[in-house]
């Protein structure tokens, strides 16, 4: 139940974030509503697709990263192709995945190409 509070928050989020409405006053560093900042030890596949996570585990070896093992690992990677800086004082904002979200789709698209056509 704790496990689908917190995925159901989260895309409750990205939901208004779609419809426009602001993600807080900064837009940087809002928090999202019913998460908590440390993330629960889930798979990563549990929103992200098989794609999705290789495409993450490229971008981290491409700056010195480990590659995404758990859901928090690869939001963070979502969120540093947003420009999150990593500090670990400061989680990710709901703006910066906004961000970094249509860019991890658009190199998951690439990737499928390349597998599909080589």
């Amino acid at each position: 139940e704790r496990t689908h509070r917190l995925v159901v928050g989260a895309l409750a989020q990205g939901l208004r974030q779609h419809l426009g409405t602001p993600p807080g006053d900064d837009g940087v560093h809002a928090p999202v509503d019913g998460v908590e900042h440390d993330p629960p030890d889930l798979p990563g596949d549990l929103l992200f697709s098989d794609t999705e996570l290789r495409v993450l585990a490229t971008f981290a070896r491409s700056r010195a990263l480990p590659p995404p093992a758990r859901l928090g690992d690869a939001v963070g990677l979502v969120g540093r192709l947003g420009g999150w800086l990593g500090r670990q004082r400061e989680p990710p904002g709901a703006q910066l995945l906004w961000h970094g979200y249509p860019q991890l789709v658009a190199m998951a698209f690439a990737f499928e190409l390349r597998d599909e056509f080589g």
